[in-house]
């Protein structure tokens, strides 16, 4: 490195003397440490301000699609099982409704008008499953019918409307809860395999498991 004498002596004129004084030496910029690849070095530090690359997030994108396809389903059969154990408190409410209906007049009701219960069921909405009865109420989860005529009078029935496992029922059955499904309706038995009923006896288009 040049020496530059007229420096040294700016230096000493303005009192720099007792400073210490260290030699720099500049490197060109295409310099790099002993053992680098500057032009290695430079892609590496260009590269790590690129971000993620197309590969990393088609990962990403694949990772997320798994765990969306292993998680929404079971999701579901929660949502669906909370959806049942309300149709289980809605029917129980009615059925102990009925009971003290028939104490008091010695026979079981059509009408939920006869019912000293306040549902808040309404008695407009869509009878997506085909019930059959003088009344139906709707909720908007569920349509809701009593029984009408021999040994199905006094019975109670909460009916799924809507959803991927709609016109299963929950309801009583001469005393005994039960869940009830259209089997053409359910590639798999929401009754015995989401609430664990055992199978009880069949009616025309219905499947009755007993719920314990």
């Amino acid at each position: 490195m040049t020496t530059h004498t007229g420096d040294i002596a700016m230096y000493q004129t303005l009192g720099f003397t007792r400073w210490p004084h260290y030699k720099l030496t500049l490197l060109p910029l295409n310099v790099t440490p002993e053992g680098g690849n500057p032009e290695s070095d430079y892609s590496i530090s260009e590269s790590s301000k690129m971000g993620f690359t197309l590969i990393e997030l088609l990962v990403v994108v694949l990772i997320i699609g798994i765990l969306a396809a292993v998680a929404l389903p079971q999701y579901q059969k929660a949502v669906e099982k909370s959806r049942a154990a309300q149709a289980f408190t809605l029917a129980r409410a009615l059925h102990t409704a009925q009971e003290e209906y028939k104490m008091s007049n010695g026979e079981y009701t059509r009408y939920f008008d006869d019912l000293s219960v306040n549902t808040g069921l309404s008695s407009s909405g869509t009878n997506t499953c085909g019930l059959q009865a003088p009344d139906i109420r709707y909720s908007k989860d569920f349509a809701v019918a009593l029984g009408t005529t021999g040994q199905y009078l006094g019975d109670v029935a909460v009916v799924r409307n809507d959803g991927k496992y709609q016109c299963y029922a929950i309801g009583f059955i001469e005393g005994k809860i039960y869940c009830s499904e259209y089997p053409y309706m359910h590639q798999e038995s929401f009754c015995s395999k989401m609430l664990a009923g055992k199978f009880a006896f069949s009616t025309p288009n219905w499947k009755h498991y007993e719920l314990r």
